[in-house]
């Protein structure tokens, strides 16, 4: 893979985590967010605030996937990162971090960051998975 590709991927996995794992542990959840490194190589976060506290996170999801689908010519790498519940196998449900990137030089990765919140500013995180994904920013 092309050292580039895993230098952007490292970095927004970085940035994704810490920005996650901050609102987490000063909020106990989040809205979902993403972060970006435009075809210049500046790396930033953007967030869409429509006035409501409380918006649809899959339809927030679909918005950001849907402007850098539109805006693509302007991003070398995305992530996109949101809180979810997954349900494991034995059927309990866990809280878990998503963070999706996407890169045009054709490689996409999704991490499952699983964790619980034992008190405030306190956050157990468990073991991250992660499995390549097919892009559906950069297509």
């Amino acid at each position: 893979m092309d050292k580039q590709i895993v230098k952007d991927t490292k970095l927004l996995y970085k940035m994704s985590y810490h920005m996650a794992t901050s609102l987490l542990k000063q909020f106990q959840e989040f809205h979902p967010l993403t972060a970006f490194i435009d075809k210049e190589g500046k790396s930033s976060y953007l967030n869409i605030f429509e006035g409501n506290e409380f918006p649809n996170s899959k339809k927030l999801v679909q918005k950001y996937t849907k402007f850098y689908k539109k805006e693509s010519k302007k991003y070398r790498a995305v992530s996109i990162i949101y809180n979810t519940t997954v349900k494991e196998p034995s059927g309990k449900a866990k809280d878990t971090v998503i963070i999706s990137i996407h890169h045009k030089g054709g490689y996409s990765k999704v991490f499952h960051v699983p964790y619980k919140i034992i008190s405030k500013n306190k956050i157990h995180f468990y073991k991250t998975e992660s499995a390549e994904q097919k892009s559906y920013i950069f297509s």
